[in-house]
């Protein structure tokens, strides 16, 4: 709490008193598709962060600070309710209660354009807000996502997110930013041992992006990622690599991650494609999945989208329908295949 406020008082000494200009904004996302695996055919979202209605407001405070704020709920599109609604374990509280409509992102902070900004609230940590933007599905999207997913970070005993958390954000200083976020042990109704924390950076250079961050999560489990885009006008190509304590409480060993995929823009149709490759320090193999998508604008606000995926290996994951890697290791398993598709449609507002 100490830190919070002090992190507050020090954006707030650069907020002069003006007569404050301010407006809110509403914005979302439908996705609507069908989604073929394992002989079952259904009809649903490519991922929840798609299917979202977010409530976000700024206020000018003059001098070149500003007051904003995000409210972001997700939904299922299929039958309308809170995703994660049913996600009633313990460590996951916020999702499984029906009346935290914002369990997903919630926050206020305070902006100044020469030094950066500071949100309290609920929120993700430095390598979960990263490493998203590396990925030519948007971080976790579709069937056909290669995304890395910040596995330490996403541990199911303590979660990705943090209640009661401060996050700072510098301001872009030669296309330098950094990242530094901290929570408060058990915080926001989540079942954690240690207070969560991370903290990363990006660099831009011309057409270049690297990223780095690192996390450590409720449960103790650190993640480290190094990250890289590169724009060639041709083609964007997104890198990802993370290794992390083993998402098993008990277990000391590591998760190695490795993701290289890229947007292939024709026109308004985009070709996607990608691969990932993941192993475990104390499991001998490796889950290997291929992705392969077409995008079809047919306006800034909608698109039209077909992907494919095929993973296989000694990996949970093999019978994971979604793209994110969910809570499964690899293990001992017997080698597996599997084929996912999927058709929809997205519209932004």
């Amino acid at each position: 709490m100490k830190k919070s406020l002090i992190a507050l008082a020090v954006l707030s000494a650069f907020a002069g008193v003006a007569s404050a200009q301010s407006s809110v904004t509403l914005s979302g996302a439908l996705d609507a598709g069908i989604s073929r695996s394992s002989n079952a055919t259904t009809l649903k979202g490519a991922a929840s962060s798609r299917n979202n209605l977010t409530f976000s407001g700024v206020e000018d405070l003059g001098n070149g600070s500003s007051a904003f704020f995000t409210l972001n709920h997700r939904f299922n599109v299929q039958s309308g309710t809170q995703n994660g609604q049913n996600n009633t374990t313990a460590a996951n509280a916020n999702s499984g209660d029906p009346a935290a409509q914002f369990w997903r992102n919630d926050w206020v902070g305070l902006k100044n354009n020469d030094i950066g900004d500071v949100r309290l609230g609920r929120m993700l940590m430095p390598l979960q807000e990263l490493n998203g933007g590396f990925e030519a599905w948007y971080g976790g999207d579709t069937v056909a996502s290669v995304h890395t997913d910040g596995r330490g970070s996403n541990n199911a005993q303590s979660g990705l997110r943090t209640g009661e958390g401060t996050y700072l954000r510098t301001a872009n200083f030669g296309g330098f930013v950094g990242h530094l976020g901290y929570g408060r042990k058990s915080g926001g109704g989540q079942v954690d041992t240690v207070a969560p924390k991370g903290l990363g950076a990006t660099f831009t250079f011309g057409p270049a992006t690297l990223g780095a961050a690192t996390d450590t999560n409720g449960n103790n489990k650190k993640s480290v990622g190094l990250y890289g885009k590169y724009n060639a006008g041709v083609a964007i190509v997104y890198a990802q690599f993370e290794r992390s304590d083993s998402n098993d409480v008990a277990a000391t060993a590591k998760d190695k991650r490795i993701s290289i995929s890229a947007d292939i823009p024709m026109g308004a149709l985009t070709f996607k494609v990608g691969y990932r490759n993941m192993n475990r320090d104390d499991v001998s193999g490796s889950a290997k999945k291929l992705g392969a998508g077409l995008e079809y604008a047919l306006s800034n606000r909608t698109k039209l989208y077909s992907n494919v995926g095929k993973t296989s290996g000694s990996d949970g994951e093999v019978a994971n329908v979604g793209g994110a890697l969910s809570a499964g290791n690899i293990t001992t398993a017997t080698n597996g295949k599997k084929l996912s598709a999927d058709i929809g449609v997205w519209h932004k507002f």
